[in-house]
């Protein structure tokens, strides 16, 4: 078992985010210490130490195990195991550090100068007889450059002279003058799609993700229920002919899932945050499928369909 020390670990530290994971499961989960040490095999002391974070478990089996135990997300529990290990390993490599009279040092906030470079001299150290850089000499634009005042200002000496000369460059500015005529307009061909336009319908949405298809543009909420301050949302694209779960006010592992009336369903955890949605599943008519917001204890789903509810089919689609 590693410990962390006696103190408790700052709540934003990646132990501290472990610690809180396992406590808040194990309040959902209505054990006691003593449940959970026959259910793990591991002692009620050091489960203890687990959930205040002042010890983590020895390896990641066992970390896996607890999860397990606690009916929690075993990628979750991984993730935030393998960072809080790291980061009470980094602790004990700068405390050695410290124990032998190395004290780490900081990192560097910039870029480190070039090999064999030195800072530059300022204002005071050039001699009076350095002679300063001079500015290039600035270039004539190109003719074939000029825009409709450039082409006034290198006419206008042109135009003193004769007056076949004047009638000339008259003529030139007046030309130069005149509006461009717009292009005819006609049909767009552009191959590429609108912002709203869904790259998946019915059956080809299966599994897939409803923003990265421009279906989430078109969706709209049919049914919802609560789990207390659990929301769960069945939501719907008539466009992508596709329905998905959307949970919020969740916790991390808890899980949305969607279900068509052929059984075919798509589920995602909570990984971070407060929300999560489920990859999508065809059909036509969205009173034919349901939402389910799952937690470790509990689940409720929007209404089902009632027997014999068939509606159009699962949505067209190869």
């Amino acid at each position: 078992m590693s410990t962390t020390g006696q103190r408790g670990p700052d709540p934003e530290s990646h132990i501290g985010r472990f610690a809180a994971y396992l406590r808040e499961r194990f309040q959902r989960s209505g054990m006691t210490l003593a449940q959970l040490e026959k259910l793990t095999g591991i002692s009620d002391s050091s489960l203890s130490r687990y959930f205040t974070g002042q010890a983590l478990p020895q390896d990641e089996k066992t970390a896996s195990r607890l999860g397990r135990a606690l009916r929690a997300d075993r990628f979750v529990v991984c993730d935030l195991y393998r960072a809080a290990r790291a980061e009470d390993q980094a602790r004990k490599r700068a405390a050695r550090q410290q124990a032998r009279g190395r004290p780490v040092q900081p990192a560097p906030t910039g870029p480190p100068p070039p090999a064999g470079s030195s800072p530059e001299p300022g204002p005071q150290g050039l001699p009076d007889d350095t002679p300063l850089p001079q500015p290039p000499p600035p270039t004539e634009p190109q003719p074939g450059a000029l825009d409709q005042r450039d082409r006034r200002r290198w006419l206008t000496p042109v135009l003193v002279g004769s007056p076949a000369v004047i009638i000339t460059g008259v003529v030139i500015l007046a030309l130069a003058n005149l509006p461009t005529e717009p292009a005819p307009a006609g049909p767009r061909t552009s191959g590429t799609p609108t912002a709203v336009e869904p790259l998946c319908r019915g059956r080809d949405c299966r599994g897939k993700d409803a923003e990265a298809t421009r279906c989430a543009a078109s969706a709209q909420t049919v049914q919802d229920t609560w789990l207390r301050g659990l929301h769960v949302e069945l939501r719907y694209s008539r466009p992508c002919a596709a329905v998905w779960a959307r949970i919020t006010g969740a916790l991390v592992g808890d899980i949305a899932e969607v279900v068509n009336r052929h059984g075919v369903s798509q589920r995602a955890p909570v990984r971070w945050g407060k929300d999560v949605y489920s990859p999508m599943v065809e059909t036509d008519d969205p009173r034919t499928a349901w939402a389910c917001g799952i937690t470790p204890t509990e689940e409720t789903c929007t209404p089902r369909p009632a027997a014999g509810q068939g509606g159009r089919g699962s949505g067209g689609g190869a």
